[in-house]
């Protein structure tokens, strides 16, 4: 396979065509005139010595060496094709919390800010695992599917927002379904990072989580926010503060940490519970041991990388614009 790292010099040939054009014509012309005025015999005795064959063939040569350096300054690269790699992994699956009361600021910049930033930090860290997320709020969706593209993932999370789910509330129980539909489709070692401030509105986590662990799924919990709470903000269209969130009663509401429930689900299925504050994050350790869970062997294709080749062609246009230097218009006469 070919690909070109500059590919707008080609638009260099349309100068090239425009030249030869102009060539041929004023050629013509020229013949033309020499027609009119000059005699073929004293034509023949004036260019008795020119070589008129050799004279094309530098024309020629200068053409085509033009044309390889064109095509050497576009920066042809050459590909080896499809290359069959080895990887070993698990599949790491987050479940991130977008609720309202992901916005709160006891965690600076916000709740939700900062899990984007632990989950980013630990993508980087990742060599060969699968990993996919769910974002979930009173319902939850599949974001990301299962991919070894960590680039295209820290994409994906850093695009979440708390608007992407219109519905309110948080379902950590949806979330656990959601995630149990992806996993069983896979045969690879599993592991759910659930990340959240605790606020379960359904209640139907903990049995979801027996669930797993009979299907030998661990489930770590990340607490996100603190004991004491904060309140929730508001923004308007544009992103401006507008207030803060109150109940039915026009009271302030305000959002803290619920552990009791994040702890109970990592415990049922043998897995830790985490919290991240404003000092502390303890993604490092769970990531470690992430990390020595046994790895499954995948294998993936992938194009292995292209490699410059313009060296050729410029070798190329620079013997073929010597060859035009050295070969002579005058033909050998005796005398």
């Amino acid at each position: 396979m070919i690909e070109f790292r500059y590919p707008y010099v080609f638009l260099l040939s349309l100068l090239l065509l425009l030249y030869v054009i102009i060539k041929r014509i004023f050629s013509a012309r020229q013949k033309n005139e020499f027609s009119k005025w000059i005699d073929d015999r004293l034509k023949k005795k004036l260019f008795v010595r020119l070589n008129t064959n050799k004279i094309k063939l530098k024309n020629n040569l200068r053409i085509i060496a033009i044309i390889f350096l064109i095509f050497s300054a576009s920066g042809p690269q050459i590909g080896k094709g499809l290359k069959k790699i080895e990887r070993k992994g698990i599949d790491v699956l987050f479940a991130l919390d977008i609720s309202s009361s992901m916005l709160a600021q006891d965690i600076k910049p916000s709740r939700l800010e900062k899990a984007k930033f632990e989950i980013n930090k630990m993508v980087k860290s990742m060599n060969g695992d699968r990993i996919g997320l769910i974002i979930f709020s009173g319902s939850a969706h599949l974001y990301l599917p299962f991919t070894t593209d960590y680039d295209a993932a820290n994409l994906f999370i850093n695009s979440v927002d708390t608007d992407m789910i219109r519905t309110n509330g948080t379902s950590i129980s949806d979330a656990i379904e959601v995630s149990r539909e992806s996993f069983f489709q896979s045969d690879n070692n599993k592991v759910l990072i659930l990340m959240s401030d605790g606020e379960d509105h359904e209640g139907e986590a903990l049995s979801l989580a027996e669930e797993f662990k009979n299907n030998n799924i661990i489930i770590h919990c990340v607490g996100i926010g603190t004991k004491e709470g904060s309140l929730i903000p508001t923004y308007d269209e544009n992103s401006n503060f507008k207030n803060f969130k109150k109940d039915m009663n026009d009271k302030l509401v305000t959002s803290s940490l619920n552990e009791e429930v994040l702890i109970q689900i990592a415990k049922i299925t043998g897995g830790n519970f985490y919290r991240i504050d404003n000092i502390n994050s303890k993604m490092k350790d769970l990531y470690q041991k992430i990390n020595i869970m046994k790895k499954n062997t995948l294998n993936t294709y992938e194009y292995a990388q292209y490699i410059d080749r313009y060296q050729f062609f410029l070798i190329l246009s620079i013997i073929l614009l010597m060859i035009d230097f050295l070969t002579p218009t005058l033909k050998k006469t005796k005398k």
